[in-house]
């Protein structure tokens, strides 16, 4: 063999040894970094070598070469995990933008899939490594990722409020939270206002609470307020319904009898000049139906009594009252209203002396009731030359007075007036009465 063959052969062996060539990779090997041809980029080593089919840290980032020595950009699988090289072959960590969708990539570079705590936050990335977003389902239960971070505790989503818990599973059903009770749809939706659940009714506040005495009638006595219903009484519809604070006037039997607490309305007792008694007066038609599905939902309804009204005729002028009906609302009669409450005496304030006037007068302080504004704002005319009982209002009785065509009402007062108003009178409020089961 010649020495110029001898030569040949020696640097092929080396080259085979030293990972310098290779068939259809890397040719002009001839000084160290980096070079590429058409075929691709590589990277030849300070001692003439280059990297094949292995991972290489060249300037403090990590690169990928193949089995041919060339460096691999976009995706790669190495063993069971996948790999994110840029376009320059660095291999990524961190976040990453790939193709519309993020990416996370530990400090190895290791695509990330499942569950991962990030920056003190928790996402979630499907078995692609693409972090997720919105409502996702796992293991049966519901989360909620907003910009891919994992919620807890309060979120509002599409304008409903959701809670999540620490492990930022969404909540259903009953939960008490900072000391206060929730109810949450089988959806996750904090419910407000009245809400029948498993056959009883509830109700929560604006914000989700629930107010723990309302509907539950079992510890309330004659006297007590109970709220109850909603109608409007500030005159301003733009805020909704107000709450119905209704007076315990008897237990009997575990069923109450409420009145409203003040006076709600303003209604003729009759709309035409005729004789009438409570079965055919329009103000009970009024009650039993406008009244009724206005100030109570379908389920707080059924929690009123249908109630066996018989109205005794007058005592004094012998006028018939009419045949008993059958009510879920209705008006107290003379005799229930003169023995719920006693009758009391007062004097008037001379408006000028500012002393103590001659007459006494009988009234009832307990009897008196103040309008709504909404009742005001509908014609109900009030007091307003006593201090006792300035700002009070008439109320109607269901009691029939001089004739069939007056009807006994309540003054300012709280006194009784068994002669009756004129039905067509506009000017006198309605209290309307009620009775629930405790």
């Amino acid at each position: 063999m010649t020495r110029g063959r001898k030569v040949i052969v020696s640097m092929l062996l080396a080259g085979f040894l030293g990972g310098t060539l290779l068939a259809g990779g890397p040719v002009d090997a001839a000084t160290a970094g980096w070079a590429h041809n058409a075929k691709g980029w590589w990277y030849t080593r300070s001692d003439g070598s280059y990297p094949v089919n292995k991972w290489e840290k060249i300037d403090g980032a990590w690169y990928h070469f193949n089995a041919k020595g060339f460096m691999d950009t976009g995706w790669l699988k190495d063993g069971d995990y996948w790999f994110y090289l840029a376009s320059n072959g660095v291999m990524q960590t961190g976040w990453k933008q790939i193709s519309g969708n993020w990416f996370y990539f530990n400090d190895g570079g290791v695509m990330q899939t499942g569950w991962k705590k990030i920056g003190g936050k928790w996402y979630l990335f499907n078995a692609s490594g693409v972090m997720q977003s919105g409502w996702k389902k796992v293991d049966g239960k519901w989360y909620f990722l907003k910009n891919g971070a994992m919620q807890t505790g309060w979120a509002q989503i599409s304008g409903n409020w959701y809670f999540f818990n620490a492990s930022g599973v969404m909540q259903t059903g009953w939960k008490k939270i900072s000391g206060s009770w929730y109810y949450f749809t089988s959806s996750g939706t904090m419910v407000t206002g009245r809400v029948k659940i498993n056959g009883k009714l509830y109700l929560f506040n604006e914000n989700g609470v629930w107010d723990e005495k309302a509907y539950n009638f079992s510890d309330a006595k004659g006297g007590d307020d109970i709220l109850f219903g909603y109608y409007e009484q500030d005159n301003n519809a733009e805020n909704g319904k107000e709450q119905i604070a209704w007076r315990v006037l008897q237990d009997n039997d575990g069923t109450l009898l409420l009145m409203s607490e003040k006076v709600l309305d303003c209604k003729y007792y009759h709309e035409t000049e005729e004789n009438v008694t409570w079965e055919t007066s329009d103000l009970r038609g009024w009650l039993n139906s406008d009244f009724l599905s206005a100030a109570f939902d379908k389920d707080e309804q059924e929690m009123i009594e249908l109630t066996h009204v018989s109205t005794p005729d007058s005592e004094y002028y012998g006028t018939d009252s009419g045949n008993d009906t059958e009510d879920k609302v209705f008006l107290l009669s003379y005799d229930e209203i003169m023995s719920i409450y006693e009758d009391e005496e007062y004097t008037q304030i001379n408006p000028v002396t500012g002393e103590p006037m001659p007459d006494t007068f009988t009234g009832s302080k307990d009897r008196a009731a103040a309008p709504t504004a909404y009742a005001l704002a509908n014609g109900v005319a009030t007091t307003t030359s006593s201090e006792w009982f300035g700002g009070n209002c008439e109320w109607w009785l269901r009691s029939m007075g001089y004739d069939q065509t007056f009807v006994s009402f309540v003054d300012s007062a709280g006194y009784v007036t068994e002669g009756g108003d004129w039905i067509l009178n506009k000017g006198v409020g309605v209290r309307p009465v009620i009775c629930v089961k405790k």
